[in-house]
């Protein structure tokens, strides 16, 4: 039984796309566990005893870090989990065609 150029041309591509996508889906767990430790760093700088002798304008900044951070925590854990299962139905839609 032999394949077909345009099938083993698909075929290679499939695969590659697949690599592809394990890869990206790798590095967002990679990148979700350094936001989440980075998050929780940040949030036990709080109750250390030098952070009361803080400037307001240090205290600013403080803020603004711990909101990037859990933005980033909230979004790559809101964006992480349905991704993997969205796109292979993706790949089937568009395999119906």
């Amino acid at each position: 039984m032999t394949s077909t150029p345009t099938t083993a041309g698909t075929s290679r591509r499939s695969e590659r796309l697949d690599r592809n996508w394990n890869e990206i889906l790798q590095e967002l767990r990679v990148t979700q566990n350094g936001a989440q430790i980075l998050t929780g760093f940040l949030l036990a700088i709080a109750f250390q005893t030098k952070f009361d002798t803080l400037t307001e304008f240090q205290n600013d900044i403080y803020l603004v870090l711990v909101s990037a951070a859990v933005a980033t925590t909230a979004l790559g854990l809101a964006a992480g989990q349905p991704a993997p299962r969205a796109v292979p139905q993706a790949q089937e839609v568009g395999h119906r065609r």
